[in-house]
C-alpha cells in the first residue's frame, strides 16, 4: 500500500474472530458460497516441477508435464497453468484444494507466479462453476508485485 502525499491513509486493518483452525483467505465476491463447513484436502506445496504427480484425494490429482499443470479426475484432465522450468523467481504452487463450494468436487486455489517481480497471484477455481467437460473454472484472481 502507498499512502498518499497529503497523509490520507489507504490501507486496512482486517481481523477475524475466532481461533478456530488456520486463516487461509478472506473472499469478497459475487460468488454465493454454500453454507456449512469447508473441506480441506491439501494445503501449501511447494513451487511444483515439470513431472510432478501430486494425489489430492482419493479420485483428483495434480501432475506437471512440459504442457503445463493438470487437475486429473477419471478420465478427465485441465490444464490450469503453465510450469518453469528455468525458473528466475517464477513459480506455480497449490496453496489448498478442497471442497470450498459445498458440492462436494475439488475446487483449488494456485499460486501462479509468471515473472519474478510478481510476490503472490492467487487464483480460485471451483468445481460449480465448471463448463461442461471441465473440472473447474476459474472465478477470482489476486496479484501482487514487488515493483
Amino acid at each position: 500500500m502507498v499512502d498518499r502525499p497529503d497523509g490520507d491513509r489507504t490501507g486496512s486493518i482486517i481481523l477475524v474472530a475466532g481461533e478456530e483452525g488456520k486463516l487461509l483467505f478472506l473472499f469478497r465476491s459475487e460468488i454465493v458460497f454454500a453454507d456449512g463447513s469447508i473441506y480441506t484436502e491439501l494445503v501449501n506445496t511447494t513451487d511444483i516441477q515439470i513431472g510432478v504427480s501430486i494425489q489430492v484425494n482419493d479420485s483428483c490429482e495434480v501432475f506437471t508435464t512440459e504442457a503445463g499443470l493438470f487437475l486429473s479426475e477419471g478420465h478427465v484432465s485441465q490444464r490450469l497453468s503453465d510450469v518453469y522450468p528455468d525458473s528466475y523467481g517464477e513459480g506455480v504452487s497449490l496453496v489448498w484444494a478442497g471442497d470450498l463450494d459445498g458440492d462436494s468436487r475439488i475446487d483449488v486455489v494456485l499460486d501462479d507466479r509468471p515473472h519474478y517481480a510478481t510476490r503472490c497471484f492467487y487464483q480460485l477455481f471451483l468445481s460449480s462453476e465448471a463448463d461442461p467437460g471441465s473440472l473447474v473454472k476459474e472465478v477470482a484472481r489476486f496479484s501482487a508485485a514487488a515493483c
